[in-house]
């Protein structure tokens, strides 16, 4: 996991022009704000900090990473707890503010019988889901939901019990698209999302 995030990393500095000095201040940012996540899961503007030093670190979804989410989905379905447990972990290594981490690893650690640690990612799940509410209610376009990249959309959509019954063709970043959905009840209902991270 190391491996590729060291790959990684010097890609994203010489294509963005990121000196080295810009690049070690918004590491120290990111890993300051994780730990006072950690200290104090509580206080929603860390999450807030995370979340804007890991989108200047990484301002195009790395395709491994979204690679392991889609594995770590894969454990769930499977009921492999063991491996959804390691998966989780290695996916909120590279990135604490993953939506669908945090849910993953509350789903294997409550099914491993881990309360603690199951509840501990619930709130910061809960946390996560509330800082998108911040950003808007998604109902027109200038009131949009700021997400991180597509696999977050989905887990939010997902979270909120709904179905999604198209998908905009184009990704762009920092353009609003709109979400045909369905509730529960059965009702047509369209979200506005915008998109932080380039996708490849």
């Amino acid at each position: 996991m190391n491996k590729v995030i060291m790959f990684v990393l010097p890609l994203i500095l010489f294509s963005y022009g990121m000196t080295q000095p810009t690049f070690s201040s918004t590491l120290s940012d990111y890993h300051h704000a994780k730990q006072s996540i950690i200290d104090a899961p509580q206080h929603l503007e860390n999450y807030r900090q995370l979340k804007k030093a890991y989108l200047t670190l990484f301002p195009v979804a790395v395709p491994q990473f979204k690679h392991l989410f889609r594995k770590l989905k894969q454990t769930i379905t499977k009921m492999d707890w063991h491996h959804c447990l390691h998966s989780s972990q290695a996916l909120l290594a590279h990135n604490y503010s993953h939506l669908g981490g945090h849910y993953a690893a509350m789903i294997c650690h409550y099914e491993s019988h881990n309360k603690v640690k199951a509840q501990y990612h619930e709130t910061l799940l809960n946390q996560w889901l509330s800082l998108i509410w911040t950003t808007g209610n998604g109902e027109r376009e200038i009131t949009a939901f700021h997400v991180s990249d597509i696999d977050e959309r989905d887990t939010f959509i997902e979270l909120h019990g709904l179905i999604l019954v198209s998908k905009p063709t184009l990704h762009k970043p920092n353009l609003i698209h709109a979400l045909s959905l369905i509730d529960a009840q059965n009702n047509a209902i369209t979200w506005y999302f915008k998109l932080l991270q380039r996708e490849h």
